[in-house]
């Protein structure tokens, strides 16, 4: 009888299929993007440790950690909730890959939630992205709890960025431990309306947009938890950003706001 595939050989099985049809050309020599430190106001967006880290966009509902969390409907015309907080963790999962000895990045979620080709060749400037890139477009919520889950122990992630809409604190717990479990950092896009649900994440941020003059997107970011091994950061620590893009030359970074 056959011994039984596990969810890391199906992981290798499909990167050996991807590089037979990929031409094998050299990878170009290129330096990662940067953050730019010439802002005294400035801080660096911090390291972030093995477990799973939660990201909020948007505007924060009337509610408090005493009430029920709610489900807000989307409106017809209403802005997605994940874009901005997708490039953030897009960003920094890429940071922590070119410090991994794994090389791949999960991206796991809807069509709407995947990044584009343009934010990954920013974040992972000289590699062939799929060489680096496995997407998952799980059918519904429990299948996508499930893969999640499966993708965080399946030692052979740098990050896993996902889709994390809907998590209860069942769900939370689970993925906290397949993380702890793979020792790989789990960053989760989740909706304004869900920012008082229970959770075990280590870190829980959110994304506002911010006012500029300029053509490059600015975000408030805020960290609004922090548990150990990161429990050493303020709770009230605030960053202002921009994502700068070069579409002449592919590359992105996040900057201190101007």
């Amino acid at each position: 009888m056959a011994a039984k595939l596990t969810f890391a050989d199906l992981v290798q099985d499909s990167a050996r299929i991807i590089q037979k049809l990929e031409p094998q050309a050299p990878i170009p020599c290129a330096a990662p993007p940067t953050m730019p430190q010439g802002d005294d106001t400035f801080t660096e967006l911090p390291e972030l440790c093995i477990g799973i880290h939660e990201w909020f966009y948007g505007e924060t509902p009337d509610t408090s950690p005493g009430t029920p969390h709610y489900h807000v409907p989307p409106r017809s015309g209403d802005r997605p909730w994940w874009p901005a907080a997708l490039t953030l963790m897009a960003w920094m999962a890429g940071r922590i890959m070119r410090q991994s000895e794994h090389k791949y990045l999960f991206w796991i979620g809807g069509a709407q939630f995947l990044p584009t080709i343009q934010l990954l060749a920013a974040i992972l400037p000289g590699h062939r992205l799929i060489e680096r890139c496995i997407f998952i477009d799980p059918p519904n919520q429990s299948d996508r709890i499930w893969t999640i889950d499966q993708t965080l122990r399946s030692g052979a992630a740098a990050a896993v960025i996902a889709n994390g809409a809907g998590a209860d604190m069942a769900a939370s717990r689970r993925w906290q431990l397949a993380a702890t479990a793979g020792g790989v950092c789990g960053l989760l896009a989740r909706p304004p309306w869900e920012m008082h649900a229970p959770c075990l994440s280590v870190t829980r941020w959110h994304v506002q947009p911010a006012p500029t003059h300029t053509s490059n997107p600015h975000w408030h970011v805020r960290l609004l938890r922090c548990k150990p091994p990161m429990a050493a950061m303020a709770a009230d620590r605030q960053w202002i950003v921009q994502w700068s893009y070069d579409p002449d030359n592919g590359q992105g970074e996040i900057k201190p706001g101007t």
